[in-house]
C-alpha cells in the first residue's frame, strides 16, 4: 500500500459567446481590416486547427462564476466536500484582479472552505494547469495533513487581444477548468507519476501583455489603447514537437517506462500540428491523441483539462490507462506529466 495523488475530479465551463470563422471576418470588416489581412488570419487559424471559438461576454458572463461553476462539478465527480479541501490554487494569466488574490474572491463567492485552508494565486501561462498538478502532488505527498487539493483556472484571452489583430483574435478561446487532487492509500498505481520541464526563453520579447507593461500602464498619460493589449509576434513553433518527444522520452524513461505503455497523450491544443508531429516522431499512432482546439478553440491554461475530460467521456481512455498531458507557455516555458487514470 502506498501513498498516492490520484485526479479524483475534473470539471469545465465555458462562456456564452460562440465564434465561427465567418464571425471573424464579420469582425475584422467592422473594424476597417482589409480582405488580405483578413484572410491572413483565417489562414492561420485554419492551419493551427480553428473552428470554433468561445468568447467572455461582460453582459452576460461572469469571470468568478465561471471558475464556481467548473469548480462545483469537479468537487462533485470527486465525491467531496468543500470543507474537506485542505488547500485552493487559483491559476490565470488574465487575473480579474491582483489586490486581493483570486483565490480570496473565489471563495468570497463560493462559500463553505475552513479558515485554515492554504490559498494563494499561480500563473505559468499556458502550462499553468500541469505545473500546478506537478507541484502540489509533490506537495501533498510531503505534508503530513493534505488530503485534497483544489485547482481552479479562468482564462478570458479575448478581452487581452485587439480587434486588430489578425493572428492573434482567432488564437485563443476563454473558460474555466478545475482539478482535485485527492490523496489515496492503495495498491495500484494511480494519479500523478512524474513531470518534467523546458524552459527556453530566446523568443521572449514575441509575448508582452500588457504590451506597454505594468509600470508604465497606470502613469499619467495618454496611453493608446493597443499598447495595453496582447502583444503577440507570430512564429516558428517547429521546435514544440522536439522538444515534446525529448520530454516524453525523458519522463518515461525516469520511470521504467517505454512509449508502447501509453495509452494516450494530449498535446497543447494550441497547434495541431505540433501534436501530430510528436507523435510521428515518439512512435505512435494518431488514435492515441486527441486535438479539441476545433470544437472549443484554444483554451490556454484549461486546454489539458478540457481534452481530458472530452477522452473519459467519449471513451479513449480508461482507469489504468497511462497519460500524457503536455502543454507549452509563452516566453516558452514547456511542462509535460505521467498519470495514470
Amino acid at each position: 500500500m502506498k501513498e498516492q495523488i490520484q485526479l479524483s475530479g475534473i470539471g469545465t465551463c465555458l462562456p456564452s459567446k460562440r465564434m465561427e470563422i465567418s464571425d471573424f471576418r464579420t469582425l475584422w470588416s467592422k473594424e476597417g481590416i482589409e480582405s488580405e489581412l483578413q484572410e491572413k488570419g483565417v489562414t492561420l487559424m485554419k492551419e493551427l486547427g480553428r473552428d470554433t471559438q468561445y468568447f467572455f461576454d461582460p453582459e452576460r458572463d461572469d469571470y468568478y462564476q465561471m471558475g464556481i461553476e467548473a469548480t462545483q462539478e469537479a468537487l462533485r465527480n470527486a465525491g467531496v466536500q468543500r470543507d474537506e479541501i485542505d488547500a485552493i490554487v487559483f491559476l490565470s494569466d488574465t487575473p480579474e484582479h491582483t489586490y486581493p488574490t483570486n483565490v480570496i474572491l473565489l471563495m468570497e463567492k463560493l462559500k463553505g472552505f475552513r479558515r485554515d485552508v492554504y490559498s494563494f494565486d499561480m500563473n505559468s501561462n499556458c502550462t499553468g494547469m500541469l505545473t500546478a498538478i506537478d507541484v502540489m502532488s509533490r506537495m501533498m505527498k510531503s505534508h503530513p495533513t493534505f488530503k485534497h487539493v483544489l485547482l481552479v483556472s479562468v482564462v478570458v484571452a479575448s478581452t487581452i487581444v485587439s480587434n486588430k489583430d489578425v493572428f492573434s483574435k482567432g488564437l485563443f478561446s476563454d473558460g474555466a477548468s478545475a482539478v482535485v487532487l485527492s490523496k489515496v492509500v492503495v495498491d495500484e498505481e494511480v494519479g500523478f507519476i512524474d513531470g518534467v520541464f523546458r524552459t527556453k526563453p530566446e523568443n521572449a520579447s514575441d509575448f508582452r501583455y500588457p504590451a506597454i507593461g505594468m509600470s508604465q500602464i497606470h502613469q499619467e498619460k495618454t496611453i493608446p489603447l493597443e499598447k495595453t493589449k496582447l502583444q503577440f509576434k507570430p512564429g516558428d513553433v517547429s521546435f514544440f514537437s522536439e522538444m515534446w518527444s525529448e520530454m516524453t522520452f525523458e519522463v518515461l524513461e525516469r520511470n521504467g517506462l517505454v512509449v508502447s505503455d501509453l495509452a494516450c497523450c494530449f498535446f497543447s491544443q494550441f497547434a495541431k500540428p505540433q501534436g501530430d508531429e510528436t507523435m510521428m516522431k515518439i512512435g505512435l499512432p494518431s488514435e492515441k491523441t486527441l486535438y479539441i482546439g476545433g470544437t472549443y478553440g484554444y483554451t490556454g491554461i484549461n486546454s489539458p483539462i478540457f481534452a481530458l475530460k472530452e477522452a473519459k467521456q467519449t471513451g479513449l481512455i480508461e482507469k489504468g490507462d497511462l497519460v500524457l498531458l503536455a502543454s507549452v507557455g509563452a516566453g516558452i516555458n514547456m511542462s509535460a506529466i505521467l498519470i495514470r487514470i
